[in-house]
C-alpha cells in the first residue's frame, strides 16, 4: 500500500511538473489584436436600409457567440473535438496519449 502511494504522489508531481512547463510556455495573448480585426464595413441609406457592403480582401463580421446558431457551435466544436461535451475541456484520456 505504501509503494501504490509513493508512486501515486512521484506520478502526480510528474504530471503537475508537465503542466508546469506548458503553461510557462504558452505566449501571452494580445487582446489589441482582437481589435484590429478586419471586418466588413455596411452602408445604410437614411431609411437604415443596407445599400453596399465593403470589405478589403476578407468579409468578416464580429458577432456574439448568442448570433451563432447552434448546429453551427456543435459542428465546430465536433472538428476540434469530438469528445469536448463529454469532459468539458480538460481531456486527460487525450493528455495522457500525447505525453
Amino acid at each position: 500500500m505504501l509503494i501504490f502511494i509513493i508512486v501515486a504522489l512521484m506520478l502526480s508531481a510528474a504530471a503537475i511538473g508537465a503542466v508546469i512547463k506548458i503553461v510557462s510556455e504558452v505566449p501571452e495573448i494580445d487582446v489589441n489584436i482582437l481589435d484590429n480585426l478586419k471586418q466588413s464595413i455596411e452602408f445604410y441609406d437614411k431609411d437604415g436600409n443596407p445599400i453596399a457592403n465593403w470589405h478589403s480582401g476578407e468579409n468578416r463580421k464580429i458577432v456574439s457567440i448568442k448570433q451563432i446558431p447552434k448546429h453551427l457551435q456543435y459542428a465546430y466544436v465536433s472538428i476540434e473535438d469530438e469528445r469536448f461535451f463529454k469532459h468539458h475541456g480538460i481531456d486527460v484520456k487525450e493528455f495522457l496519449e500525447q505525453c
